[in-house]
Formats: C-alpha cells, sequence, structure tokens
C-alpha cells in the first residue's frame, strides 16, 4: 500500500508484516509535494505527479524510479 499527501515523497506500508514495522519505505525523488499517485495495472510499478507536473514512475519492489518526464506548462 502506498500514501501520499502534501509530501515530497510517497510513503510505502506492508500492513500483512506481523513480524516487523509496517512501514517499509520511501519513494524520494520529486522536489515539491506530490499532488497525485495511481498503480499502474498490476505490474509493481507506481506512478506520481507533483506540484510542478513532474511524473515519476516507480519500481515499488526496489524504491527506485525508473523515469522521470517533466511536462511543460
Amino acid at each position: 500500500m502506498i500514501s501520499i499527501g502534501n509530501e515530497i515523497f510517497a510513503n510505502v506500508w506492508a500492513p500483512e508484516s506481523l513480524v516487523s514495522d509496517i512501514h517499509i519505505g520511501k519513494l524520494k525523488g520529486h522536489k515539491k509535494s506530490i499532488a497525485d499517485g495511481q498503480y499502474l495495472n498490476r505490474a509493481p510499478f507506481f506512478v506520481t505527479i507533483d506540484e510542478t507536473n513532474l511524473i515519476c514512475f516507480w519500481d515499488i519492489v526496489t524504491f527506485v524510479c525508473i523515469q522521470n518526464i517533466a511536462c511543460q506548462q
């Protein structure tokens, strides 16, 4: 599960984990607050967009940004 909200990162959670902490990482790479996020199909990918319209595609297994797209305004 991923949560976003007025931050420059997205939190990654594993609520099924009973042994350790359920917060397992952060998707870091934006310089402005993330405005929205969405899973892509069934693959382990997540996309975020920030206030400057920077779009980031994330591999949520490794927490690595695999592509950035800077949209012109």
